[in-house]
């Protein structure tokens, strides 16, 4: 898992406020949800050229899975592997994550999507 730029970390307060919103939401108005933090269902997936996490009934659009600093990191990897199930480069998980949806404004490249969730949390591991 990536690691972003340092920045203050969300309270237990404000993970817990965090707006669920759809995939669909975040693609058609990315500026209104920049630097915000959300609520995702989503379908994490462990891949080849890094995480990246997507729709739980479309994994066509997906945003690039990034934990903020190591001990998110440490905690995340702890779930995650407990729960993500599949072949090696192709670990699939359903979860529900609070974090902080990025627009980079660069078009996307295999190993750089234009859109990227900082994960502070999961929530909740979906059936």
């Amino acid at each position: 898992m990536s690691q972003g730029r340092s920045e203050s970390a969300p309270s237990k307060d404000e993970l817990a406020r965090a707006p669920l919103v759809k995939f669909e939401e975040l693609f058609a108005h990315p500026d209104r949800y920049d630097k915000s933090l959300v609520r995702v269902d989503a379908l994490w997936v462990d891949g080849y050229h890094g995480p990246y996490i997507c729709s739980l009934n479309d994994d066509t659009k997906f945003l690039g899975a990034q934990c903020p600093d190591q001990h998110v990191c440490k905690h995340l990897r702890k779930v995650l592997d407990k729960h993500l199930t599949g072949e090696l480069w192709n670990m699939r998980g359903r979860f529900s994550l609070v974090g902080r949806f990025i627009d980079t404004k660069t078009p996307p490249g295999m190993n750089a999507p234009r859109f990227v969730l900082k994960v502070y949390k999961i929530v909740d591991v979906l059936r």
